[in-house]
């Protein structure tokens, strides 16, 4: 049992938990989409599956992340897997406010379609 435990402590955190582990951001729903993003891990998980971290730096030196899980539906069909299980550090607000749960994740998701994810992943997989 001792050894399950210290092997389950050198294992490095999911993408989803790094992500998690970031300080909260506070921005604009407009700034985020202006960041540039690179792939920070693609975590396979088999080979129809996985997560997937993406980050970027704000100007002011602050570390933006979003995590996701992907599922491969068939060769060269990669997906987010759950959309609502997107995970991010960033409270978006706009001019009315913080964004509510359905505004935020389509700010996300929207923001995944530019990232050019789809091809990271394929050439992981490779």
């Amino acid at each position: 049992m001792g050894s399950k435990k210290a092997t389950k402590s050198r294992e490095l955190p999911s993408p989803v938990h790094r992500i998690a582990e970031l300080g909260l951001v506070r921005m604009r729903a407009a700034e985020l989409r202006t960041l540039e993003f690179h792939v920070d891990e693609v975590a396979p998980r088999g080979m129809c599956a996985g997560e997937a971290a993406w980050l970027a730096q704000t100007i002011d030196g602050r570390k933006v992340g979003i995590a996701f899980p992907w599922a491969n539906i068939d060769p060269g069909g990669l997906v987010v897997a759950d959309p609502m299980n997107m995970c991010t550090n960033v409270l978006a607000f706009d001019e009315r406010g913080i964004l509510s749960e359905e505004a935020h994740r389509a700010c996300l998701f929207s923001l995944l379609q530019g990232l050019g994810w789809q091809q990271a992943i394929a050439a992981k997989m490779q």
